[in-house]
């Protein structure tokens, strides 16, 4: 009676055994699909921040007034000095960047009032500059003041005129492609660090230590007093944030069309590029025959945009 049995326990246990399996194999195509909508989330993430880099970027090389963004001269840090008025009217914009097939100017531009009204004149009023008195003794209260306000404008004139002539480079005016990953490789984590490093922790201490005939003695004395440190510690950070800002965030409020511009024309390639990113995703989650089609799809889509490319 025992040997009867044991077939039907073998078959239950077989039984068992394959549901488990079907049980399991469908919680791991479950996981998989998942893996492949996370990874194409954050591809989606990375491509978006990626291209509004690098148009950014561009929109700077392409923006002619570039000293109402990095004054970089001493009149617009004093209220003492006379700083030059920026003419009014359009401003001229060098459009032929974006869309190489296209040309001439854009008749359109930002007059200085609009600049104006978002608080953009060309001037870094404001403390520490506004400490500055004229004709003060360099060993008096107001001469520290003087040399602390200083210092402090020499540091950022300094950064801001690197940068400057960075943006106005020719070699720059290239294929938006090549800018692109310029913009995400090099200058968006060298600019806003290693520059601030430089003008904080070597340009500031030199320029203080040089600044008139008692410079030094602030400078030495700050070493001692802990204010040195503490003036390039702060700029540091206030530099750094501000170079993310000059880079991130601030093309988009005073030229957000040029970007829009920018994002168009360069469109094609950024979604080819998208593309291949998520059909490689699912080559690498869904599986080897998912993902063959996925990469086919993908061939075929970035063959018919190169295409019509060329047709133009």
């Amino acid at each position: 009676m025992s040997d009867s049995t044991v077939p039907a326990i073998d078959a239950k246990q077989t039984d068992q055994e394959s549901s488990s399996s079907s049980s399991t194999s469908n919680t791991v195509a479950q996981l998989q699909w998942g893996a492949f909508l996370q990874v194409s989330a954050w591809i989606a993430f990375v491509v978006v921040v990626f291209s509004v880099i690098g148009a950014n970027f561009v929109t700077l090389i392409g923006f002619d007034p570039l000293s109402l963004l990095l004054p970089v001269d001493a009149v617009r840090y004093y209220r003492d000095g006379t700083a030059p008025k920026p003419k009014p009217g359009p401003v001229p914009r060098d459009n032929t960047m974006p869309c190489r097939n296209r040309s001439g100017r854009s008749g359109s531009g930002f007059t200085m009032p609009n600049f104006s009204e978002m608080g953009i004149n060309g001037n870094a009023y404001g403390w520490p500059y506004s400490m500055y008195k004229k004709g003060a003794s360099e060993l008096s209260f107001q001469g520290f003041e003087n040399w602390f306000a200083n210092t402090t404008s020499d540091s950022y004139m300094w950064l801001r005129q690197v940068l400057t002539d960075f943006l106005q480079l020719r070699q720059l005016n290239t294929h938006p492609l090549f800018l692109f990953f310029l913009a995400n490789i090099i200058v968006v984590p060298f600019a806003p660090i290693v520059l601030p490093f430089i003008a904080s922790f070597f340009i500031l201490p030199f320029k203080g230590f040089t600044k008139g005939q008692w410079g030094w003695m602030w400078t030495l004395l700050g070493l001692f007093w802990v204010w040195t440190p503490m003036m390039m510690g702060c700029n540091m950070v206030i530099q750094y944030l501000q170079v993310l800002l000059l880079f991130l965030i601030l093309p988009l409020f005073v030229d957000l069309k040029k970007v829009k511009e920018v994002l168009r024309c360069n469109s094609w390639w950024i979604t080819i590029i998208f593309g291949w990113a998520v059909a490689y995703a699912g080559m690498t989650t869904l599986g080897t025959v998912p993902g063959a089609v996925m990469i086919t799809a993908w061939a075929i889509m970035a063959a018919r945009i190169i295409i019509k490319r060329l047709d133009k």
